[in-house]
């Protein structure tokens, strides 16, 4: 495994300070970050807030990858929408009916992907980046089906046997170690509008 560059860690007075401000942060990222990467689960990519929330992920963060999970629809008619962000590259496991859904965006400029494998549950790549090593990146939206979701950690396993470079493995998992872990702002009983966001 190749070591992480110790360059990279929080600087101390950056790490004990609780009040940091949006420049602050901005100037950190640009400073000692490589890439950035977006993962968002949206719970429906048809919505009308979709597009403005990912137009302002964007403007603020400048990420080279953006993630979107839980799709419920096929890109075909948001292509356009991307490319016009500069994630002109794309890999997509699209949604069963309306469930599901995986999209992977990326800038060419920023990063190179090869794609390795897709699956309902995760879309796996070879990254490549100038000056930096190859990489494994797998991007994971599991099935809220206890028994399914046991295939796509078999697949994990299954590749973390025969790798040995640094992989990074990001999504929605659909699992929570407890109660605590939930969030909901609904009252019994209630529904969310069929329109609302997370």
């Amino acid at each position: 495994m190749e070591e992480i560059d110790s360059s990279m860690q929080v600087p101390q007075e950056v790490s004990n300070s609780y009040e940091l401000n949006i420049e602050e942060v901005n100037t950190y990222i640009q400073h000692y970050s490589s890439m950035v990467v977006i993962i968002w689960n949206c719970r429906g990519a048809g919505k009308p807030l979709f597009k403005p929330t990912i137009t302002e992920l964007f403007n603020i963060y400048k990420p080279d990858i953006m993630v979107i999970v839980e799709t419920h629809i096929h890109i075909d008619s948001l292509i356009e929408f991307f490319g016009n962000l500069g994630l002109t590259n794309k890999e997509v496991s699209e949604p069963v009916g309306r469930s599901g859904g995986i999209w992977v965006t990326w800038n060419p400029i920023s990063i190179n992907f090869e794609s390795l494998s897709i699956t309902r549950q995760a879309i796996h790549f070879m990254a490549t980046k100038l000056n930096y090593g190859e990489w494994i990146f797998s991007a994971v939206y599991a099935s809220p089906h206890p028994r399914l979701r046991r295939k796509l950690w078999d697949n994990l396993f299954e590749i973390s046997e025969n790798i040995d470079i640094l992989w990074l493995v990001a999504g929605d998992f659909n699992d929570h170690i407890g109660d605590t872990e939930k969030r909901s702002f609904e009252k019994k009983g209630e529904r969310k509008s069929k329109h609302s966001l997370p």
